[in-house]
């Protein structure tokens, strides 16, 4: 499922989240990243929330 909510800050999911992962069987890492790397956000002052990202734990793939 993907979607997108335009807010200040955006809110958005693109593919299976880490607890349906979970609920298929699916071994899954998950990470984090800082939007104080993210230039939009820099240049908007909002630098504060974080990226997250769920992939196959065997392939590295996100699902």
């Amino acid at each position: 499922m993907h979607s997108c909510i335009f807010t200040l800050s955006e809110i958005s999911t693109v593919g299976m989240s880490e607890d349906v992962c979970k609920e298929h069987g699916i071994a899954v890492e998950f990470g984090k990243l800082s939007f104080r790397g993210n230039e939009k956000q820099t240049i908007l002052g909002k630098i504060d929330g974080i990226v997250k990202f769920v992939t196959e734990k065997d392939t590295k793939k996100s699902s």
